[in-house]
């Protein structure tokens, strides 16, 4: 499944939002919409907005990174 720029714009923000309302359930529905559509902008995009903010990366954030890029290698 394929996502364009808006949406994957769309859900960087949410996820941000929910990072920041400590939403498990929502951050968790992002990472698996990122890894199941390869919605690799979405994170990058959230990711950045995060690492603005923060010095690392949340544990489970970190985990969903490493597990696009691995998807990344094996293309």
């Amino acid at each position: 499944m394929r996502c364009n720029t808006d949406d994957s714009r769309l859900h960087a923000q949410n996820a941000v939002k929910a990072w920041h309302e400590h939403d498990v359930a929502t951050q968790n529905a992002f990472f698996e919409h990122c890894i199941v559509c390869q919605d690799k902008l979405a994170f990058l995009l959230a990711r950045r907005s995060l690492l603005q903010q923060l010095d690392d990366l949340p544990a489970a954030w970190e985990a969903v990174g490493d597990q696009l890029e691995m998807v990344a290698t094996e293309s």
